[in-house]
């Protein structure tokens, strides 16, 4: 322990200097980094045929499988980006009544006739989602579920460069995803219930903030510089002990004088 502690001191500017590098270089990432940022949102999914519950617990978990997928799938997306567009195109500023139309629109309730929203499978007739923008990607999504007795509940996320842009595009998907489920399976109700009430009790997660960087970055400094230090003790070449004289040498040392600053 005492030769470490003498090797630290003896190149505690090394040791410094790596560290600031390491430190420096850390937080330069955290200025200059593109963050990403991830909404997840659980949503209770339920589904009926006729009058009953879909109860076989081997069938639905299979069943569950299938329906996850289906939320990043092109198809999904593809509704999601639709909707999205008509969103950012629209004048309407409440993300909550904008998917509520959507919804009354796409399941004719209501007559369909209180939306000038034009339905997902129309404009798909008419080619007018050819050429969608990607605003939403399938590689930004992620799904999981978990389910207790007849209850199943998805957890969908979404990544973005804005966390306010992730937690809108996120519950434009889950709207999506729930009427694109209802048509890939025809008589089954689907009921997929959000579980918040608006975008802003959605949580949000960067996925790299600048705390974790500055951490990683000492961390990788510490290592660096401990590497350093034992790549210069093994290029030290200087006799530093009487053990180490004797030896190559082989000659038993007598004596030996102390530094001027010990004798003084």
């Amino acid at each position: 322990m005492k030769k470490v502690l003498l090797l630290m001191k003896k190149n505690i500017v090394l040791i410094l200097a790596v560290l600031c590098a390491a430190l420096a270089v850390g937080g330069a990432v955290a200025v200059i980094r593109d963050p990403y940022y991830t909404a997840a949102e659980p949503v209770d999914y339920s589904a009926t045929i006729g009058t009953t519950i879909t109860a076989d617990q081997s069938v639905m978990t299979a069943y569950m499988g299938t329906v996850a997928d289906l939320c990043d799938s092109g198809k999904s997306v593809d509704r999601a980006n639709y909707y999205y567009g008509l969103f950012l195109k629209g004048d309407e500023t409440d993300l909550n009544a904008f998917l509520a139309a959507v919804r009354a629109a796409e399941l004719e309730e209501n007559g369909g006739t209180e939306t000038d929203i034009i339905k997902y499978e129309t404009a798909s007739a008419a080619g007018d989602t050819e050429n969608i923008p990607r605003y939403i990607s399938p590689s930004a999504i992620d799904t999981s579920y978990s389910s207790s007795s007849q209850t199943y509940t998805f957890t969908v996320s979404l990544k973005d460069k804005s966390p306010v842009e992730a937690r809108r595009k996120l519950r434009v998907l889950v709207l999506a995803f729930g009427l694109e489920v209802r048509n890939c399976f025809p008589g089954v109700t689907i009921e997929i219930r959000e579980l918040v009430d608006s975008e802003e009790d959605i949580p949000i997660k960067e996925d790299m903030p600048a705390s974790r960087i500055m951490i990683i970055a000492l961390l990788a400094g510490l290592l660096l510089a401990a590497g350093a230090v034992y790549i210069a003790y093994l290029a030290d070449n200087t006799v530093s002990d009487r053990d180490t004289l004797e030896k190559i040498t082989g000659v038993k040392l007598l004596a030996r004088l102390e530094d001027q600053e010990a004798i003084a």
